[in-house]
């Protein structure tokens, strides 16, 4: 996903994974047999810088599950550091994110021990740099995956 982001932001890669996640497009060379479903999901300008960079090529668009799961939890450990920020205790954090995301406490724990760090000061700096609310934020893919490109 993160060659996707590389062309054409965030946002379109959202939208393209959502509309046509699991599936492999072909992509013409030029706009002899241009992708009109696509367009109609990303818009023209968008739908050329695909062409561009994957033209004559057949390209797997991801399913983002894993993505969407690191994000989740990298968004949990974020929302229990803002919630101790706030003088809450860990344990009233921890009930309040449970109920906040349909989790028992032990599932929220169990994010909180079992999220690699790293990645949670990654996502706060891109976040900073970014200037994204914690809404907005949450709809941001983290993490990355290499795409299979099969050219003709």
């Amino acid at each position: 996903m993160s060659e996707l982001v590389h062309h054409i932001g965030y946002e379109s890669t959202i939208r393209l994974v959502k509309s046509f996640g699991g599936t492999t497009m072909r992509f013409p060379n030029g706009k002899s047999a241009w992708p009109q479903n696509i367009e109609a999901v990303l818009g023209k300008e968008v739908t050329e810088k695909l062409i561009w960079a994957f033209g004559g090529s057949e390209l797997y668009i991801p399913m983002g599950r894993k993505e969407a799961l690191l994000h989740r939890n990298v968004s949990i450990c974020l929302e229990y550091e803002e919630l101790l920020r706030t003088t809450i205790g860990a344990q009233e954090a921890v009930k309040l994110l449970a109920r906040r995301h349909n989790f028992s406490d032990r599932h929220i724990w169990s994010i909180l021990k079992g999220t690699d760090p790293g990645v949670v000061t990654a996502e706060r700096r891109r976040r900073r740099v970014v200037g994204q609310d914690s809404e907005s934020a949450s709809r941001a893919p983290n993490g990355a995956v290499s795409l299979k490109t099969n050219q003709e």
